[in-house]
């Protein structure tokens, strides 16, 4: 989420770091030693004069914490208004006690929200199944959804900040979302006292595979968020919980009824978000697979560059989301009996996965989208008959699979599995 500027770490001294997120908030990481304590300062609330603050950063840090802990006094929240924020999931709620990141940003269990992950990222299976591409969507869902916790995120809708001058101030986004996996969430705050019962209550539903209660739950939410649009954050969250509907409905193996729903999602965060904004482009990418199962691969491809687009917009271009679009572009180029395009597509979105591992706050489903990708790369690999690379590719999918997996005979590893055997029959 956030990209460092500084030099080498040294904490004998208080030292700050200035921080950019991926939603162009800047703020400012300040590392104490004696006592240890780390302070997150958003410079949105802060008035330090930009010459002023260089200065204080790169001599005397104290000075900058004694200033931000002055102006932040007066606008301190209550102790009861706590709401979960990415940087405390990931720091701690002690790390973020001093300065927290979210709290005087209108956040509240109204602005609470599940998101659901679909498919995202298409798998091509094994090569011995020849599958075809509504089998290969089925068959990646498989993948995923044999723990259903590992495609839960907790979120929270936080006011975004334009800027003053922009050619696109008009149409960007009031709102940005902050999410945070399930299993970090847990974590944070075992007795999920901060979450809502609405929440935890769809959650309990999700886990146990009652996807019927599920959807019913986000169905009267989906009633009140439409009804009443103006109140609390309604209209933003009413895009979401259709989003999470259609999920759900793939979850249940029921497709049919999910495409219709991603396209209603898609047209509600366009008009409260904004046409550019990234919860469009998740929804964009679940029609992309939808259509690709339907092996109208053309369009397919349209929707998929569409929402990279918007993704490179927000985001930097070796994030695992766009990494994800790559490998559905490239699924799409195969099909389509482009090889070249279609390599050199599965050949950048493994590069980016490689690097980015471990920088989200979705590390086991970013892992395990990260071997699907290789995994597609390996059948490419075999396919051009490049037998050795095609094995070596596959025995690194099978270490991440077995990393996250618990389950042996989990469709993943069984596919990797055959398709490491069938390189083995041809290359010896």
């Amino acid at each position: 989420f956030f990209t460092f500027s500084t030099d080498p770490l040294n904490l004998h001294e208080p030292q700050a770091w200035l921080l950019s997120s991926s939603n162009k908030r800047n703020v400012i990481l300040v590392l104490q030693r004696s006592p240890i304590a780390v302070y997150i300062i958003d410079l949105s609330r802060m008035s330090f004069d930009s010459n002023d603050l260089r200065q204080r950063m790169s001599t005397n840090a104290s000075d900058l914490l004694t200033m931000a802990a002055e102006q932040m006094e007066t606008a301190k929240p209550s102790p009861r208004a706590k709401p979960m924020s990415v940087m405390r999931a990931i720091l701690g709620e002690c790390m973020c006690e001093t300065f927290p990141f979210t709290d005087n940003r209108g956040l509240s269990q109204t602005s609470q929200f599940i998101e659901l992950h679909g498919v995202e990222c298409i798998s091509l299976g094994a090569v011995v199944d020849e599958l075809s591409p509504e089998q290969r969507i089925r068959e990646t869902l498989e993948q995923l959804t044999a723990e259903p916790k590992r495609m839960i995120s907790i979120g929270y809708l936080v006011d975004e900040e334009s800027p003053k001058t922009s050619q696109i101030a008009v149409e960007e986004a009031t709102k940005v979302t902050e999410t945070v996996d399930l299993d970090v969430w847990r974590k944070n705050y075992p007795d999920d006292k901060n979450m809502s019962k609405p929440v935890a209550q769809t959650i309990k539903h999700i886990e146990a595979r009652q996807f019927g209660a599920a959807l019913a739950s986000f169905e009267k939410d989906l009633e009140r968020e439409k009804a009443n649009p103006a109140r609390n954050n309604n209209k933003f969250l009413a895009g979401i919980t259709c989003h999470n509907m259609a999920v759900v409905y793939l979850f249940a193996g029921q497709s049919d009824k999910a495409f219709s729903l991603f396209e209603q999602a898609v047209a509600l965060k366009r008009a409260s978000f904004g046409k550019d904004h990234i919860q469009v482009a998740s929804s964009l990418v679940e029609i992309g697979i939808q259509l690709f199962s339907q092996e109208r691969f053309q369009e397919a491809m349209a929707v998929f560059e569409e929402s990279k687009r918007i993704r490179l917009k927000s985001m930097p271009p070796k994030h695992p989301l766009v990494a994800m679009v790559l490998n559905n572009i490239a699924c799409c180029e195969f099909l389509l009996k482009n090889n070249v395009a279609s390599l050199e597509a599965f050949q950048e979105a493994c590069d980016i996965q490689h690097d980015a591992l471990g920088s989200t706050a979705r590390a086991d489903l970013d892992l395990l989208h990260a071997a699907i990708t290789l995994c597609n790369f390996g059948y490419m690999k075999l396919g051009l008959k490049e037998y050795e690379e095609a094995q070596a590719v596959f025995e690194e999918a099978l270490l991440i699979q077995q990393s996250v997996l618990a389950d042996d005979n989990n469709r993943a590893i069984r596919d990797t599995r055959s398709n490491m055997e069938f390189t083995n029959a041809f290359h010896s």
